[in-house]
């Protein structure tokens, strides 16, 4: 596997800032505490890069690498330094009764790491969030064990299952068919992560953000067409799935430049990518799949046009102007105690 030479190099589509360390301490808080929404629309465009050389072997990822990116990720998003306040910040007027999904991607041969969602999991437990108020969740049961993750049902622990075919009765038009959506995103979640994959796509050109809720609705294969245009934007438009995002995390440990969505991992980009706005990051992602596939002499994705059209619906900007990437790079840790030994500044 060849691995990604060159993501600090500043483009003029990024604007990277200088960061310093910062702690990495948890705490744990109750439930009931009364937050000011965050303003989804003030991160347009926003999107935060951690990335450690650490975090994978070859196609594996390192749990507790993936947990200080996270950590530092988060923090540097929300402009919060404390761990606990910077994850509050992110939800609206939280409450003990509130379930938070994680829509996770488990198709093919890449899937979202079950290190990467361990590592959210523990973010939202410390700061009191009950392990069966979270449900990690996709299309079906048999999809998620396949990618390694167990099912569990029960009143017990972290929820982790499939839709299954249990499909809300509400009909949504998208792209001018009758779809439904998963319960799980519509009667059981009231908050939703969503951890997507960084792979290219043989028929809409990337899947990455807003391709992921592909695996909340009802026959999907119906909404291929026309490279899934205007499909993927609408779908993403819908109330439940528009609303109800807090915030979206990219897996980009490893990658998929060429041969998606079922083609094994071929390179490493050993981040985790974070944001509010699906079309910046997945604006984003897609210069990273070019990139990838210049090097290796192969034009790039020419059909990503469902991007433009949800910039055009107000769903985010794919303006390179109003893209502003935050690069943090963490450059060492020590496997034996687990402990940061270098930070490194961006050097633009």
């Amino acid at each position: 596997m060849k691995e990604s030479k060159d993501k600090n190099q500043v483009t003029r589509r990024e604007f990277l800032r200088d960061v310093s360390a910062i702690g990495l301490g948890l705490a744990v808080a109750p439930l009931g505490f009364n937050i000011k929404e965050a303003q989804a629309a003030d991160n347009n465009g926003k999107i935060v890069v951690a990335t450690s050389e650490s975090l994978t072997d070859g196609v594996s990822v390192n749990a507790t690498v993936a947990k200080m990116l996270l950590d530092n990720a988060i923090k540097s998003f929300t402009g919060v330094n404390n761990l606990e306040e910077a994850w509050k910040s992110i939800f609206p007027s939280l409450t003990n009764s509130d379930v938070v999904g994680i829509k996770i991607n488990t198709l093919f041969r890449l899937s979202t790491h079950p290190e990467v969602v361990a590592a959210i999991v523990q973010s939202l437990t410390s700061i009191g969030i009950p392990e069966n108020n979270i449900i990690v969740w996709d299309k079906s049961d048999w999809d998620m064990t396949d990618s390694g993750y167990t099912i569990n049902r029960s009143n017990a622990g972290v929820r982790y299952f499939g839709t299954n075919g249990d499909y809300d009765n509400k009909i949504y038009t998208i792209g001018g068919q009758s779809k439904r959506l998963s319960k799980i995103l519509t009667q059981m979640c009231q908050h939703i992560i969503n951890v997507p994959v960084l792979k290219d796509h043989s028929i809409s050109g990337v899947t990455f953000s807003m391709k992921n809720h592909y695996g909340s609705v009802d026959n999907p294969g119906s909404l291929h067409g026309n490279s899934c245009d205007p499909f993927i934007a609408e779908l993403n438009n819908t109330e439940p799935i528009k609303e109800k995002t807090r915030l979206i995390i990219m897996d980009a440990s490893v990658g998929v430049y060429v041969g998606g969505p079922d083609g094994w991992p071929q390179f490493q980009y050993n981040s985790l990518m974070l944001g509010q706005d699906p079309v910046a990051l997945d604006y984003n992602c897609l210069q990273i799949i070019n990139d990838e596939r210049k090097k290796h002499g192969i034009q790039p994705v020419a059909n990503a046009k469902h991007i433009k059209t949800a910039a055009d619906m107000g769903l985010g900007t794919m303006d390179p102007n109003k893209i502003q990437v935050t690069q943090l790079n963490i450059q060492a840790v020590d496997s034996k105690d687990k402990k940061i030994s270098t930070w490194g500044k961006i050097k633009l």
